[in-house]
């Protein structure tokens, strides 16, 4: 199962419990003929139908998903819940990864770590920074994605304890990120110079301002969009068309989709690593007044 169904795949054991409260919501007939047919869609379409319908979902859907994590037993199904729990962050879901994982729930560690970034608080500060101590033998995925989330808060009191972290040996995932999260932290926040002129570039301005994993970037492109970003020491700037230097070298939009009431949404991103080598990003964002939140963020996949 990869990490994308296996976060999304939750949605579907919701609806098959009979325990979604929102049996008339568009999103949820949907969903629901993707069950009755699912045949009908390739592999792909089928699993981008399943993150629409999650984003789409939304807060209102936490407490049945909570429900239903306290009547399973079996480690892949609640792992698939925990997942969808992730994606939708906000003070509820955090609340109850972090019960699971206190019940001594070990695997819920990594999808607490990653929804903690959704709720910026010193207490949820405090207890990503003491993720970074657990033993990076055993819980390196626990590790790495507390060491994002505070990079992507850009907790500063944590860069002690990243710090040390980085020293640690090279081939070990939790070196990396503690890095990539140093990075962030002293990097700041990406400027934006150009006022994002409608909903879309102001989905991708929240998502450039956090900034993009694994190195700096000049172009970002959006083909449906109509246009490119580019970067300067003043900021990112949207300009329609193509680069006047030709250059097609940098991270693509792959998807975005916003809930029906245009409070969420969900972009995935393509970043090409090498000419046969490529990474697919999840961002899951909030609208805040006009502008849009990052919440979190995780790989998708990688080929």
């Amino acid at each position: 199962m990869t990490l994308r169904t296996r976060y999304f795949a939750a949605i579907i054991l919701v609806f098959c419990a009979g325990v979604l409260l929102f049996a008339q919501s568009p999103s949820t007939q949907r969903l629901l003929q993707l069950l009755d047919t699912p045949d009908s869609l390739d592999k792909d379409d089928e699993e981008n139908e399943l993150i629409h319908a999650a984003i789409e979902a939304g807060p209102a859907a936490v407490p049945v998903l909570g429900k239903l994590l306290q009547r399973l037993n079996g480690e892949e199904q609640k792992s698939v819940v925990r997942g969808a729990l992730m994606m939708i962050g906000g003070t509820q879901a955090v609340s109850i990864l972090q019960t699971e994982y206190e019940k001594g729930e070990e695997d819920a560690g990594i999808f607490l770590a990653i929804a903690m970034a959704s709720v910026d608080s010193k207490r949820n500060r405090e207890t990503l920074t003491r993720l970074l101590t657990k033993d990076p033998a055993r819980d390196h995925d626990i590790i790495a994605a507390a060491a994002f989330s505070l990079g992507l808060l850009r907790a500063t009191e944590a860069l002690p304890s990243l710090r040390a972290l980085a020293q640690g040996p090279a081939d070990r995932n939790t070196t990396d990120a503690a890095k990539l999260a140093i990075q962030s932290i002293e990097k700041g926040f990406w400027k934006i110079k150009s006022q994002p002129l409608d909903a879309r570039q102001r989905i991708l301005a929240a998502i450039l301002k956090v900034g993009i994993p694994d190195e700096d970037y000049e172009y970002f492109f959006d083909e449906t969009g109509g246009g490119f970003w580019r970067y300067n020491p003043a900021g990112w700037t949207f300009t329609k068309g193509e680069p006047q230097d030709r250059s097609s070298s940098g991270p693509e939009v792959d998807d975005i989709f916003v809930s029906s009431d245009g409070r969420r949404a969900f972009v995935s991103i393509r970043v090409f690593c090498g000419p046969r080598c490529a990474v697919g990003y999840g961002y899951s964002l909030r609208q805040d007044g006009r502008d849009w939140k990052v919440q979190m963020w995780t790989m998708l996949w990688i080929t």
